[in-house]
């Protein structure tokens, strides 16, 4: 959508959390990262 400032695309619920602290970049490998819509 955007490097900066964008719309929000999707959202939920991670299995494992982790916190993510200001300057940090959540990242996921190439095909972690599965997204459904119902």
């Amino acid at each position: 959508d955007a490097l900066t400032a964008g719309n929000l695309l999707a959202t939920g619920a991670l299995t494992t959390s982790k916190t993510i602290n200001d300057g940090d970049t959540a990242e996921f490998a190439i095909g972690a990262l599965d997204i459904t819509l119902d």
